[in-house]
């Protein structure tokens, strides 16, 4: 059920038997140590994959476990990556796709679209200064959301809108560079920016 498992700090890592039909969501929310999570051969709607939550066929990212830390690798199966599936991640280093994926590419540990017009998904390790490549004309919603090591960004002048909660808490960043003259800037895209002026 919902929030079935949320904010359990010490659970390490969850085994899903066969038996179960559902994940709603927040089950595993706030599990800041949740490193990963192992699905049953048999079970009829999910699987599991290097510590991370498909669906049966692997066309659905469900969820990449908060204490998850590294690289991932998404298959060339991955079409649809749920809400919040990678968001709460903030331990990711790299986010790899396989290169005959339909839907997403990735570009130096950076998930975007396949056609790399929306950054989707930044690294919350990744160290360091970004500048967002140019002919990205979308960030999304919690797209760098508690990127602790992210110091700065240059947005590319073709960027024209920034997503909901898009900045949110990343506490270290500390200044932007802005391209372009006009951009559509979505609910909490800075909330918690604490050290950006």
């Amino acid at each position: 059920g919902s929030n079935a498992f949320a904010q359990c700090p010490k659970l390490a890592y969850i085994a899903i038997p066969a038996s179960v039909e559902r994940i709603a969501s927040g089950a595993f929310q706030a599990c800041i140590s949740l490193a990963e999570i192992s699905v049953d051969d048999s079970n009829p709607m999910y699987s599991g994959e290097d510590g991370l939550l498909y669906d049966k066929e692997r066309s659905i990212l469900v969820l990449c476990p908060e204490g998850k830390s590294g690289s991932i690798l998404l298959p060339a199966t991955v079409a649809a990556i749920e809400s919040n599936a990678l968001a709460l991640a903030s331990n990711l280093s790299e986010i790899v796709v396989e290169s005959n994926n339909a839907v997403y590419s990735s570009l130096n540990g950076v998930l975007f679209s396949r056609e790399q017009t929306c950054l989707i998904q930044y690294p919350g390790r990744k160290q360091g200064y970004y500048i967002l490549p140019d002919g990205v004309h979308q960030i999304g919603d919690q797209a760098f959301q508690a990127c602790s090591g992210l110091t700065g960004v240059s947005l590319s002048r073709d960027l024209t809108h920034i997503g909901r909660g898009a900045f949110l808490r990343c506490s270290n960043l500390t200044n932007m560079t802005i391209g372009a003259s006009r951009i559509c800037i979505g609910d909490y895209a800075f909330a918690w920016c604490t050290n950006l002026v």
